[in-house]
């Protein structure tokens, strides 16, 4: 498990429990890194 895959993890507990009022765009941002870097190759 990756630091990015815990990074999720700890803003989507976060989130919902209201610790943090972020969207959840940001919240699941580290996925999307990690993902875009799969998809080019990174």
């Amino acid at each position: 498990m990756g630091i990015l895959n815990i990074l999720t993890m700890i803003f989507v507990v976060l989130k919902l429990l209201g610790v943090i009022d972020w969207s959840w765009w940001v919240v699941l941002l580290p996925s999307i890194i990690r993902y875009v870097g799969l998809l080019f190759g990174l």
